[in-house]
């Protein structure tokens, strides 16, 4: 007799159910994805004790006729797939034909349908793994009833959260699944209460992805007005995808990166090219251990991806995943470096002055403001104008060939704004007023690390190391040429490191001495350090290999731009070079700092991501005063 043998129907398909069927929430996705291939433009679920003693879904799709109904409870009957080319040109839901098969060999299930043209419906049910059908009349569509799931495959049942658990999940997934697809509605019920009916959007019929309005519409449902009103609408292609994003201003993050979706060819997936594209677009805007709410869709060719990963359809694999986290990285960060999200964090502003007063540098900084002494203050608030040295530290580098001096006016006008230097004027700038960093007056420090300046409609509190260190990583950003030429070190300095560290430091070498860093690598355990540019003469040397280490070891996998790691190095070099909070600064220091403000055009948050400054409308402070 043969050892080896082949199994029954059956048992095959219980053997599908443990890949496709985990818990009540991967049941509901299978039948939500087969009721949405069936054109539904409503989807009504019910559940009871969170799916695991029922699950309905109701549509008002295509329906099915009697042989349909009866073929697709057949394991790898599908209607969605011919031959091989097919797998890897997907553009519907489920494929396989192996849900509802699965399915229905380890619950109870009945199918009522009726196909839009047909006069009457079916009802069909699993009897002795054969089914058996029968008459019914009902609406165009159909009616999908799973119960007492895993009721004869009791092992899997004690693996399965508590009802309220599995609810949650279930929960989610129709959440997701309804951000996915905005034009459909979706009601759900659970234990016979309403716990969510969103209405279907309207879309974007003219033009690829859904629009910003029907985005805007899913993400105030699920996370109120409040967070969808800071939210950020980016959109971009080029030859490999399309994308449309909604993701949330600094401001309005989370401690986890659970609340980043991803849909893509409107298929709800978990993946990390995509998630680190996020990372990618937000770095040095959020602070460390701080994440963004995004919802990310994109649109490519399917033959450009791969779904046929994992039997459960949430991981796919790109063709060209470098350059589809690129296109993500790139529109979103392009809307970030505007600024115009700033205006859902800062007060509304108020009317400015109908004539400027005037400044000896109206010419180049219109609406200055008067000249006059501070209340309460010994020296007289004015205008920075000057540039003069930062106690200790130049400012000023010399500048490229070519390159225009930071340091001296420009022949045109320049007023920095929050929509940024290069930006065309917008609606969003009446309600976002420019602030003109040569037009404050300063009036006073606390804490020898805030700076207060009278922006003659408002209050402006400034972090003068967050502030000096995005002015120093911004330049640093287009030319490392304002770091200064790398110093010889009288003494050199050794720091021994472990075999971990020095493999990291020798993958990373040739980058590290793009930025100016001149290094040996000894007897592979030591480090010797031999010139640092010229800003990081009185860093702590021991300090910032430990900290350039640690963000080798962090963000050796992850390319956060063109510049590859060298963006925490300008980070780090940024920070060091940086006045420090607690440094006394003089008026003429401070009039330095914000002079070199003007080669810049985003202060919103420091590399860190720390908020450079605040801004208290006048109508503000007078309320806490009760004026």
């Amino acid at each position: 007799m043969p050892s080896i043998h082949l199994l029954e129907d059956h048992l095959i398909n219980k053997i599908a159910a443990g890949e496709v069927v985990e818990r009540p929430a991967s049941v509901l996705k299978e039948l939500i994805e087969n009721a949405i291939d069936a054109g539904a433009s409503a989807i009504d679920i019910e559940l009871d004790q969170g799916g695991l003693e029922r699950i309905l879904v109701a549509d008002n799709g295509s329906g099915m006729d009697e042989e349909d109904a009866l073929l697709c409870l057949v394991r790898h009957a599908t209607s969605k797939i011919e031959d091989i080319d097919d797998l890897f040109a997907i553009d519907t839901m489920g494929f396989r034909g192996e849900a509802l098969a699965s399915i229905a060999s380890v619950s109870k299930l009945t199918i009522l349908t009726r196909a839009s043209m047909a006069k009457d419906g079916v009802k069909v049910t699993l009897v002795d793994d054969r089914g058996e059908s029968e008459a019914w009349n009902g609406p165009k569509g159909t009616q999908v009833s799973v119960r007492e799931l895993f009721y004869n495959v009791p092992a899997r049942r004690q693996f399965l959260k508590k009802p309220s658990g599995e609810y949650a999940l279930c929960l989610e997934l129709v959440q997701a699944m309804a951000l996915c697809f905005p034009q459909i509605a979706f009601h759900l019920v659970h234990n016979g209460k309403p716990e969510l009916e969103w209405p279907g959007e309207d879309i974007d019929s003219q033009s690829v992805g859904h629009g910003e309005a029907a985005l805007r519409a899913r993400a105030r449902r699920l996370y109120g007005k409040e967070i969808e009103q800071g939210m950020i609408y980016s959109r971009g292609e080029d030859s490999y995808a399309h994308m449309e994003v909604l993701s949330s201003a600094p401001g309005f993050e989370k401690s986890q990166m659970k609340h980043m979706h991803f849909f893509i060819n409107n298929r709800w997936v978990k993946d990390q090219t995509l998630r680190y594209g996020i990372l990618r677009a937000y770095h040095s805007h959020l602070l460390k251990g701080k994440y963004p709410i995004a919802l990310v869709y994109a649109q490519m060719d399917p033959a450009l991806l791969d779904v046929n990963v994992h039997p459960a359809k949430t991981e796919v694999r790109f063709q060209y995943p470098k350059e589809t986290q690129f296109l993500l990285a790139k529109i979103i960060r392009e809307q970030l470096r505007k600024g115009d999200w700033s205006a859902s964090l800062e007060p509304a502003p108020e009317d400015p002055p109908a004539k400027p007063v005037s400044s000896p540098f109206r010419d180049v900084f219109p609406s200055a403001p008067k000249k006059g002494p501070s209340l309460g203050s010994p020296t007289p608030r004015r205008p920075m104008g000057k540039s003069p040295k930062i106690s200790g530290l130049d400012l000023k580098p010399k500048p490229s060939p070519g390159e225009t001096s930071l340091s001296g006016f420009q022949e045109k006008e320049e007023v920095l704004s929050f929509q940024g230097a290069a930006d065309s004027p917008s609606s969003s700038q009446e309600a976002n007023q420019e602030l003109d960093w040569l037009g404050l007056s300063f009036i006073g420090s606390f804490a020898k690390g805030y700076l207060f300046f009278d922006a003659y409609d408002s209050l402006v509190v400034v972090d003068q190391h967050a502030f000096h260190e995005r002015i120093l990583y911004e330049k640093f950003s287009k030319s490392f040429a304002h770091m200064g030429a790398s110093e010889h070190l009288i003494l050199p300095e050794a720091i021994d490191l472990s075999p971990e560290e020095y493999a990291l430091w020798q993958e990373n070498e040739s980058e590290l001495r793009q930025v100016g860093l001149n290094f040996k690598l000894l007897n592979s355990k030591t480090l010797e350090w031999v010139g640092i540019p010229a800003l990081l003469k009185n860093s702590n040397l021991d300090e910032l290999t430990s900290e350039l280490t640690h963000q080798m070891r962090n963000y050796q996998e992850l390319s956060v731009t063109e510049l590859g790691i060298s963006h925490y190095l300008l980070s780090t070099f940024a920070c060091h070079s940086a006045v420090r909070f607690g440094e006394e600064l003089g008026e003429d220091d401070i009039e330095s700092l914000i002079h070199e403000a003007r080669g810049v055009d985003f202060f919103h948050n420091c590399p860190h991501g720390r908020r450079v400054f605040k801004r208290f409308k006048k109508s503000e402070v007078g309320r806490w005063f009760d004026r």
